[in-house]
């Protein structure tokens, strides 16, 4: 069994061979060793002092990680899941639980970069590509038991977090991304269910989600952005609108999964699917790399991975509940949001993913009620909203006052949306050439010119 392999000995030396269930191979693939670059090595802020030892930081590391990935209490989804219509059909629910075939394994396996980075065990997905002779058909047999309806063996969803700093020389744990590298025995397993996924998707979520949909183009929501600030700036009347950019504070990290569960089941996907899910998502155990080495093992409660191949899937029907609230609840205090012409469409929001615009009236009334839709967002799926990164953005006729309330309900301090929109300028002036520059400057400092 192909299972087996995760208890494989790799000896690094010159000559080695990989002594596995299928015989010697030669070990051709170089493993990946990760650089101290990428840990904290100069030192974290925690428990009140500096933790400098490898021990201190792998304990940090560890509880900081077990804290974000744990449950919530009091969770709500009730008020979000009513907002939520069926969508998904008979239909798609035969297409998505048909039998797993080994065409569809062996698919999954080559659409993965060949020397993206390995899991706890070692292999990267260019070694069972190579190897595919040999090995595909106890692979084959192992993930079509799994997705078939067998079991599962723990070592297999086991996850390595790699620490990747956002910023230079970070001095505190929320300074860094965590990405997950998980087995790539795992990795198909998670592909052919996203393979089957990605087709129903444009049916099932929202239009105003232009993220990881097939058939629709980032281009789409920073066009429509373009639009909607361009129309605020030339506002006139007696009713002022604005934009608030919402950002999540670590929306995978934070997911809950009795939430992603509920709404799965509320969207109409048929109980087997869930359940061969949430299987994938809740088996998985993390230690966390620091400096090159590995901290104990500690098991999650909520939580989607990224390096998961199904965890933008996953979010997209999570903020489905956000869009159905926003689209259901806030017409009636925030306004249909803005449009730019008398035959034009009303457009309440636009979401990336986790990036999130909202258009309002710019009223006590539509802050209120902003704020009661995502505290029941967080209620419900456990996401919080970072309003030291959020920004609200004013029509040109909004009395100061009127502004000063606004923001003084959402706790959003700043007043101004940022200069770009998911790496496009969200103006352009009479001059094209300065708002473009900067992409010119940034492909000079990526070549080193």
């Amino acid at each position: 069994m192909i299972w087996e392999t995760e208890e494989i000995f790799v000896r690094r030396s010159a000559g080695s061979a990989l002594v596995t269930s299928f015989g010697v191979i030669p070990f051709l693939e170089a493993m990946l060793t990760f650089s101290s670059t990428f840990a904290p090595d100069r030192g974290l802020g925690g428990k009140g002092k500096l933790q400098t030892t490898q021990e201190e930081l792998e304990v940090t590391a560890m509880e900081f990680y077990t804290q974000l990935f744990t449950r919530q209490e009091m969770l709500d989804p009730g008020p979000i899941l009513n907002c939520v219509p069926t969508k998904v059909t008979a239909d798609m629910n035969n297409f998505l639980l048909r039998p797993f075939t080994a065409d569809e394994v062996k698919e999954a396996l080559f659409m993965m970069g060949a020397n993206k980075a390995p899991g706890p065990d070692g292999l990267t997905a260019g070694f069972f590509q190579f190897h595919w002779e040999t090995l595909g058909p106890s692979v084959t047999g192992a993930v079509l038991d799994f997705l078939n309806g067998g079991s599962m063996p723990e070592s297999v969803n086991s996850t390595t977090i790699v620490l990747i700093p956002k910023i230079k020389n970070p001095q505190e744990m929320k300074q860094f991304r965590p990405i997950s590298l998980c087995n790539v025995i795992y990795k198909i397993c998670s592909k052919v269910l996203t393979n089957r996924l990605r087709s129903c998707l444009d049916e099932i979520i929202s239009e105003e989600q232009s993220a990881f949909v097939p058939g629709r183009l980032i281009t789409d929501n920073v066009l429509i952005a373009y639009e909607c600030t361009h129309y605020l700036k030339r506002k006139k009347g007696k009713t002022g609108a604005c934009a608030v950019k919402l950002d999540m504070a670590k929306a995978y990290d934070r997911m809950e999964w009795k939430y992603l569960m509920d709404i799965m089941l509320k969207l109409g996907f048929h109980d087997t699917f869930v359940a061969l899910i949430m299987r994938c998502v809740t088996s998985v155990s993390f230690s966390v790399k620091v400096n090159g080495h590995l901290s104990s093992v500690f098991r999650p409660s909520r939580g989607i991975r990224q390096g998961d191949p199904i965890s933008p899937y996953m979010f997209l029907l999570c903020a489905e509940g956000l869009s159905c609230l926003l689209k259901l609840v806030g017409p009636m205090h925030l306004s249909r949001g803005v449009r730019v012409g008398i035959h034009a469409p009303w457009v309440s929001h636009l979401l990336f993913a986790d990036d999130c615009i909202v258009f309002s009236e710019a009223s006590q009334r539509g802050a209120d009620r902003l704020q009661e839709i995502l505290e029941t967002y967080n209620r419900g799926s456990g996401q919080l909203v970072n309003k030291e990164k959020s920004a609200v953005f004013f029509s040109s006729n909004c009395d100061e006052q009127v502004k000063q309330d606004f923001r003084r309900v959402l706790h959003i301090d700043t007043e101004a949306l940022s200069d770009k929109y998911l790496g496009l300028p969200t103006a352009v002036g009479r001059s094209s050439t300065e708002a473009f520059d900067f992409m010119a400057t940034r492909i000079k400092n990526l070549v080193g010119t």
